[in-house]
Protein backbone atom coordinates (compact mmCIF):
# COMPACT_ATOMS: atom_id res chain seq x y z
CA UNK A 1 0.00 0.00 0.00
CA UNK A 2 1.29 3.36 -0.50
CA UNK A 3 1.80 6.02 2.43
CA UNK A 4 -0.55 7.92 3.38
CA UNK A 5 -1.20 10.84 1.36
CA UNK A 6 -0.69 14.66 2.52
CA UNK A 7 -3.57 16.36 4.66
CA UNK A 8 -4.33 18.35 1.38
CA UNK A 9 -7.73 19.19 -0.22
CA UNK A 10 -9.16 15.96 -1.61
CA UNK A 11 -8.83 16.74 -5.18
CA UNK A 12 -4.98 16.51 -4.20
CA UNK A 13 -5.53 13.79 -2.29
CA UNK A 14 -7.17 12.30 -5.56
CA UNK A 15 -4.62 13.58 -8.02
CA UNK A 16 -1.72 12.41 -6.48
CA UNK A 17 -3.14 8.92 -5.74
CA UNK A 18 -3.60 8.85 -9.77
CA UNK A 19 0.17 9.87 -10.04
CA UNK A 20 1.36 7.25 -7.73
CA UNK A 21 -0.78 4.35 -9.42
CA UNK A 22 0.59 5.44 -12.91
CA UNK A 23 -2.51 7.55 -14.50
CA UNK A 24 -5.43 4.90 -13.71
CA UNK A 25 -7.11 3.35 -10.83
CA UNK A 26 -10.80 2.22 -9.74
CA UNK A 27 -12.98 4.11 -7.68
CA UNK A 28 -11.93 0.72 -4.98
CA UNK A 29 -8.56 1.83 -5.29
CA UNK A 30 -9.22 5.87 -4.52
CA UNK A 31 -11.41 4.97 -1.10
CA UNK A 32 -8.78 2.67 0.31
CA UNK A 33 -5.46 4.69 -0.54
CA UNK A 34 -7.01 8.03 0.50
CA UNK A 35 -9.83 7.47 3.14
CA UNK A 36 -11.90 9.39 1.45
CA UNK A 37 -15.94 8.45 0.99
CA UNK A 38 -17.10 7.31 -2.29
CA UNK A 39 -19.20 10.46 -2.81
CA UNK A 40 -16.48 12.55 -2.03
CA UNK A 41 -14.30 11.25 -4.70
CA UNK A 42 -17.20 11.33 -7.04
CA UNK A 43 -17.79 14.93 -6.87
CA UNK A 44 -13.91 15.64 -7.08
CA UNK A 45 -13.59 13.70 -9.83
CA UNK A 46 -16.57 15.09 -11.85
CA UNK A 47 -14.62 18.48 -11.36
CA UNK A 48 -11.49 17.02 -12.81
CA UNK A 49 -13.68 15.60 -15.58
CA UNK A 50 -14.74 19.52 -16.33
CA UNK A 51 -11.48 20.90 -16.27
CA UNK A 52 -9.90 18.40 -18.73
CA UNK A 53 -7.58 16.85 -15.87
CA UNK A 54 -9.60 13.44 -15.73
CA UNK A 55 -11.16 10.68 -17.69
CA UNK A 56 -13.52 8.56 -16.66
CA UNK A 57 -13.92 5.17 -18.82
CA UNK A 58 -16.69 2.74 -17.97
CA UNK A 59 -15.77 -1.18 -19.03
CA UNK A 60 -18.20 -3.42 -21.42
CA UNK A 61 -18.87 -5.56 -17.72
CA UNK A 62 -19.56 -2.65 -15.80
CA UNK A 63 -16.13 -1.62 -13.97
CA UNK A 64 -15.60 2.26 -13.89
CA UNK A 65 -11.50 3.66 -13.73
CA UNK A 66 -10.66 7.08 -13.65
CA UNK A 67 -7.71 8.71 -15.33
CA UNK A 68 -5.55 11.77 -15.46
CA UNK A 69 -6.60 13.71 -18.35
CA UNK A 70 -5.36 15.13 -21.29
CA UNK A 71 -4.36 18.51 -18.99
CA UNK A 72 -2.39 16.18 -16.75
CA UNK A 73 -1.07 18.64 -13.93
CA UNK A 74 2.71 17.84 -12.94
CA UNK A 75 4.03 17.43 -9.40
CA UNK A 76 5.04 21.34 -9.50
CA UNK A 77 1.35 22.32 -10.49
CA UNK A 78 -0.67 20.15 -7.78
CA UNK A 79 0.35 22.38 -4.75
CA UNK A 80 -1.96 25.03 -6.82
CA UNK A 81 -5.19 23.53 -4.84
CA UNK A 82 -6.25 26.21 -2.63
CA UNK A 83 -8.06 24.88 0.54
CA UNK A 84 -9.82 26.69 3.61
CA UNK A 85 -7.72 27.12 6.69
CA UNK A 86 -8.56 23.80 9.01
CA UNK A 87 -10.82 23.72 11.75
CA UNK A 88 -11.67 21.47 14.80
CA UNK A 89 -14.50 19.83 12.09
CA UNK A 90 -11.16 18.92 9.54
CA UNK A 91 -8.68 17.56 12.74
CA UNK A 92 -11.80 15.03 13.18
CA UNK A 93 -12.33 14.39 9.85
CA UNK A 94 -8.40 13.33 9.11
CA UNK A 95 -8.50 11.02 12.07
CA UNK A 96 -11.47 9.69 11.13
CA UNK A 97 -10.04 9.02 7.31
CA UNK A 98 -6.72 7.64 9.22
CA UNK A 99 -9.02 4.78 10.87
CA UNK A 100 -11.59 4.17 7.67
CA UNK A 101 -8.21 3.46 5.95
CA UNK A 102 -7.41 0.65 7.76
CA UNK A 103 -10.97 -0.82 8.37
CA UNK A 104 -10.95 -0.69 4.54
CA UNK A 105 -7.82 -2.32 3.98
CA UNK A 106 -9.40 -5.08 6.52
CA UNK A 107 -12.06 -5.63 3.86
CA UNK A 108 -10.31 -6.14 1.07
CA UNK A 109 -8.11 -8.66 2.97
CA UNK A 110 -11.48 -10.40 3.74
CA UNK A 111 -12.49 -10.57 0.32
CA UNK A 112 -14.88 -7.50 0.42
CA UNK A 113 -16.96 -8.78 3.28
CA UNK A 114 -17.14 -7.97 7.57
CA UNK A 115 -18.84 -9.20 9.84
CA UNK A 116 -19.97 -6.91 12.93
CA UNK A 117 -17.44 -9.24 15.35
CA UNK A 118 -14.09 -8.49 13.06
CA UNK A 119 -15.36 -4.96 13.39
CA UNK A 120 -14.79 -5.22 17.06
CA UNK A 121 -12.31 -6.94 16.69
CA UNK A 122 -9.74 -4.67 14.87
CA UNK A 123 -11.36 -1.12 16.61
CA UNK A 124 -11.86 -2.38 19.87
CA UNK A 125 -15.11 -0.44 20.18
CA UNK A 126 -17.91 -1.57 22.31
CA UNK A 127 -20.57 -3.56 20.85
CA UNK A 128 -23.13 -0.76 20.65
CA UNK A 129 -20.62 1.59 18.84
CA UNK A 130 -19.61 -0.88 16.59
CA UNK A 131 -23.08 -1.20 15.21
CA UNK A 132 -23.11 2.69 14.76
CA UNK A 133 -19.62 2.70 13.28
CA UNK A 134 -20.82 -0.07 10.68
CA UNK A 135 -23.94 1.85 9.66
CA UNK A 136 -21.62 4.90 8.88
CA UNK A 137 -19.34 2.55 6.51
CA UNK A 138 -22.07 0.98 4.95
CA UNK A 139 -23.11 4.63 3.91
CA UNK A 140 -20.30 6.35 3.21
CA UNK A 141 -18.20 2.95 1.39
CA UNK A 142 -21.31 1.48 -0.23
CA UNK A 143 -21.71 -1.38 2.30
CA UNK A 144 -24.59 -3.62 1.49
CA UNK A 145 -26.52 -6.53 4.67
CA UNK A 146 -26.38 -9.66 4.05
CA UNK A 147 -27.49 -12.80 6.31
CA UNK A 148 -24.93 -15.57 6.46
CA UNK A 149 -25.29 -19.31 6.49
CA UNK A 150 -25.12 -18.84 10.65
CA UNK A 151 -28.20 -16.72 10.38
CA UNK A 152 -25.75 -13.91 10.94
CA UNK A 153 -25.57 -10.63 9.35
CA UNK A 154 -22.53 -9.25 7.59
CA UNK A 155 -21.69 -6.38 5.62
CA UNK A 156 -20.51 -6.60 1.91
CA UNK A 157 -18.45 -3.89 -0.09
CA UNK A 158 -18.69 -4.61 -3.58
CA UNK A 159 -16.93 -1.04 -4.91
CA UNK A 160 -14.05 -1.14 -2.05
CA UNK A 161 -13.25 -4.64 -3.74
CA UNK A 162 -12.72 -2.83 -7.63
CA UNK A 163 -9.04 -2.56 -8.12
CA UNK A 164 -6.58 -1.98 -10.97
CA UNK A 165 -3.74 -3.85 -8.69
CA UNK A 166 -4.48 -7.25 -6.80
CA UNK A 167 -2.01 -6.97 -4.95
CA UNK A 168 -2.84 -4.49 -2.49
CA UNK A 169 -5.81 -7.01 -1.40
CA UNK A 170 -3.87 -8.95 1.33
CA UNK A 171 -2.51 -6.77 3.38
CA UNK A 172 -4.41 -6.75 6.56
CA UNK A 173 -4.07 -4.21 9.48
CA UNK A 174 -3.68 -5.53 13.33
CA UNK A 175 -6.49 -5.86 15.04
CA UNK A 176 -7.42 -3.88 18.46
CA UNK A 177 -6.28 -6.36 21.20
CA UNK A 178 -2.72 -6.70 19.42
CA UNK A 179 -1.63 -3.09 19.92
CA UNK A 180 -0.36 -1.25 23.01
CA UNK A 181 -2.06 1.55 22.31
CA UNK A 182 -5.83 2.65 21.30
CA UNK A 183 -6.26 2.06 17.76
CA UNK A 184 -9.18 4.51 17.91
CA UNK A 185 -6.64 7.38 18.53
CA UNK A 186 -5.01 8.66 16.19
CA UNK A 187 -1.17 8.59 16.09
CA UNK A 188 -0.26 12.27 15.86
CA UNK A 189 -2.81 13.10 19.26
CA UNK A 190 -0.66 10.52 21.19
CA UNK A 191 2.55 12.33 20.26
CA UNK A 192 1.14 15.29 21.51
CA UNK A 193 0.33 13.53 24.98
CA UNK A 194 3.37 11.90 25.92
CA UNK A 195 3.82 13.20 29.20
CA UNK A 196 0.36 11.60 29.97
CA UNK A 197 1.53 8.14 27.86
CA UNK A 198 4.37 7.55 30.50
CA UNK A 199 1.56 7.33 32.94
CA UNK A 200 -0.52 5.73 30.80
CA UNK A 201 2.11 3.08 30.16
CA UNK A 202 1.94 2.19 34.15
CA UNK A 203 -1.56 2.28 34.51
CA UNK A 204 -2.23 0.14 31.01
CA UNK A 205 -3.47 -2.92 32.90
CA UNK A 206 -5.13 -0.97 35.80
CA UNK A 207 -8.26 0.51 33.21
CA UNK A 208 -11.06 -1.79 32.37
CA UNK A 209 -11.53 -0.06 29.00
CA UNK A 210 -7.64 -0.56 28.49
CA UNK A 211 -7.90 -4.31 30.00
CA UNK A 212 -11.49 -5.13 27.91
CA UNK A 213 -9.56 -4.35 25.15
CA UNK A 214 -6.82 -6.99 25.72
CA UNK A 215 -9.11 -9.21 26.83
CA UNK A 216 -11.37 -9.23 23.65
CA UNK A 217 -7.98 -11.03 22.20
CA UNK A 218 -8.54 -13.78 24.46
CA UNK A 219 -12.42 -14.11 24.20
CA UNK A 220 -11.95 -14.13 20.34
CA UNK A 221 -9.00 -16.81 20.51
CA UNK A 222 -11.24 -19.10 22.81
CA UNK A 223 -13.95 -18.86 20.55
CA UNK A 224 -12.27 -19.28 17.41
CA UNK A 225 -10.60 -22.71 18.63
CA UNK A 226 -13.99 -24.07 19.33
CA UNK A 227 -13.68 -24.08 23.36
CA UNK A 228 -16.68 -21.62 24.06
CA UNK A 229 -16.38 -21.36 27.54
CA UNK A 230 -13.87 -18.21 29.08
CA UNK A 231 -12.79 -18.33 32.50
CA UNK A 232 -11.61 -15.22 34.54
CA UNK A 233 -8.15 -17.72 35.35
CA UNK A 234 -7.38 -18.02 31.82
CA UNK A 235 -7.69 -14.62 30.85
CA UNK A 236 -5.90 -13.25 34.30
CA UNK A 237 -2.93 -15.78 33.11
CA UNK A 238 -2.94 -14.49 28.93
CA UNK A 239 -3.13 -10.88 30.49
CA UNK A 240 -0.42 -11.14 32.87
CA UNK A 241 1.62 -12.70 30.11
CA UNK A 242 1.18 -9.50 28.00
CA UNK A 243 1.59 -7.45 30.82
CA UNK A 244 5.35 -8.69 31.76
CA UNK A 245 6.51 -6.99 35.36
CA UNK A 246 3.53 -5.22 35.77
CA UNK A 247 0.71 -6.42 38.11
CA UNK A 248 -2.43 -7.84 36.51
CA UNK A 249 -5.79 -7.08 38.84
CA UNK A 250 -7.83 -10.00 39.00
CA UNK A 251 -11.12 -7.61 39.92
CA UNK A 252 -10.47 -5.15 36.82
CA UNK A 253 -9.73 -8.22 34.70
CA UNK A 254 -13.61 -9.53 36.00
CA UNK A 255 -14.94 -6.16 35.64
CA UNK A 256 -14.04 -5.99 31.52
CA UNK A 257 -14.97 -9.70 31.24
CA UNK A 258 -18.52 -8.62 32.69
CA UNK A 259 -18.50 -5.86 29.76
CA UNK A 260 -17.59 -8.71 27.47
CA UNK A 261 -20.41 -10.50 28.33
CA UNK A 262 -23.18 -7.80 28.55
CA UNK A 263 -21.83 -7.07 25.35
CA UNK A 264 -22.38 -10.42 23.66
CA UNK A 265 -25.04 -11.59 25.65
CA UNK A 266 -23.04 -14.32 27.08
CA UNK A 267 -24.33 -16.60 29.94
Amino acid sequence: MFGSPPAKHPRMQILQTLHALGGEGTLGDLVVITGLSREEIEREVEQLVASGEGQIRVFEHGDVTYHLGKNRPSWRTLGGVRHPRRTARDIAKRRRVWLDRKTLRLIRAREGVISLAELVEQTGLPLAQAEKEMERLARDYGGEPHVSLDGHVVHAFPEVMTSMFSRFAGREPRPAWVRCHDPMVHPRKRRGLRGILRLESFFRFRRVRTVRRYALGHVIETALSGKGVVSLDRTVKFLQARAGKKKVRRSVVEAALRELAREFDAP
